[in-house]
């Protein structure tokens, strides 16, 4: 191949990469945990507020993640250390909206920051 025709098709390859990078990427919306609870399943979503209630299980806990409303977060010991979190902890939380069969939402944290 001659040197014109490598550089169309690396020009080519960039403006599909860059393409696919637009169409299929995914946006983080940043919100409350009221706005948390009525985002539509699978959104990506970052906010930020105060643990009122902690509960612990095996490899895992929940919280419940208030400003002036509450939301369930779920975490899992391999994205933050669940013993490191206690009541009253301010934190800034990076999920996903997760729904169950009974239609209630939560987010299960990717990034959890203490503040």
């Amino acid at each position: 191949m001659d040197e014109k025709r490598i550089i169309l098709l690396c020009v080519l390859l960039c403006i599909l990469g860059l393409l696919l990078l637009y169409f299929f990427g995914e946006t983080l919306v940043r919100t409350t945990p009221i706005g948390a609870k009525f985002s539509p399943s699978g959104t990506n979503v970052q906010f930020s507020g105060a643990i009122e209630k902690l509960t612990q299980r095996e490899g895992s806990c929940t919280l419940s993640v208030c400003d002036s409303n509450c939301v369930s977060v779920s975490v899992d010991e391999a994205v933050f250390p669940c013993a490191l979190l206690g009541k009253g902890s301010t934190l800034l939380v990076t999920g996903r909206i997760k729904q169950v069969e009974g239609g209630s939402k939560f987010v299960q944290a990717s990034k959890i920051t203490l503040q």
